[in-house]
């Protein structure tokens, strides 16, 4: 059972316990001596980064007292409720919402305070539902990234991996056929192209993923297809024109 030291709870492992009203209670303060944060039920002590947590600064909103972090995959939500319910994310917004508790938990100046009673554990500190099923959604998009690297390093070793850009007019992009150039997302690496067979990796992904895998799946070029060894860019001259036709 869970219990009280100094007036705080605690979970039976000494854990500190934090009830949402105990977050908004500090969030309230004025003026603001702690910073306190939840993300996936875990919380931090941000206090160390008050020129970006502190009321009126642009990251507040992780801040108020409340877990946020599907804000952490779309910050236009912030005026929402519900922001502690991940139960709906593709892979490639579990992997987000990773990045940041993995920032969090290894910052240098960011420290761990406790756990949050909410939807991600309960009163005695345990891990709820909800907790454990985003723990599944982040192990299996990391099993995706995993088959997108091996991809990638594939394509990198046979020598065919790197797509041929063109950026004159006509610009495209393109590969040696019948591999095609798609658009991959790996974490640590950013968005990059690499030429692969289209019809397997998809068909790889979709033997691995449990849930729509959102920004990790790779994708064709705009205008182009995953049967095109070519794809043709956007020309330079029509977007001037468009630019130019805007600011009339």
């Amino acid at each position: 059972q869970s219990g009280h030291t100094n007036g705080a709870l605690h979970s039976p492992s000494g854990v500190r316990l934090f009830t949402t009203a105990d977050l908004q209670r500090v969030a309230d303060e004025r003026p603001q001596t702690l910073l306190l944060l939840s993300v996936v039920g875990k919380v931090y002590n941000v206090t160390a980064g008050r020129g970006y947590y502190a009321a009126g600064e642009g990251y507040e909103g992780f801040a108020e007292g409340r877990d946020a972090s599907r804000a952490f995959v779309d910050t236009s939500l912030f005026e929402k409720e519900g922001l502690d319910d991940l139960a709906n994310l593709t892979l490639g917004e579990c992997k987000g919402v990773e990045h940041w508790m993995n920032f969090y938990a290894d910052h240098e100046k960011y420290t761990f305070a406790g756990l949050h009673i909410g939807n991600f554990y309960d009163s005695s500190g345990e891990p709820t539902s909800a907790r454990l099923d985003f723990e599944q959604c982040a192990k299996n998009a990391n099993e995706v990234v995993e088959v997108l690297k091996g991809y990638s390093a594939k394509a990198e070793l046979s020598g065919q991996g790197k797509c041929t850009w063109q950026h004159q007019d006509p610009k495209f992009v393109e590969c040696t056929p019948p591999l095609v150039p798609l658009k991959f997302e790996v974490p640590d690496r950013g968005l990059h192209c690499t030429c692969v067979d289209g019809h397997s990796i998809k068909a790889s992904i979709a033997a691995t993923a449990k849930r729509p895998a959102g920004s990790l799946e790779p994708r064709p070029y705009d205008g182009c297809t995953i049967e095109q060894s070519r794809c043709m860019l956007p020309s330079l001259k029509k977007k001037n024109a468009e630019a130019s036709s805007t600011q009339q």
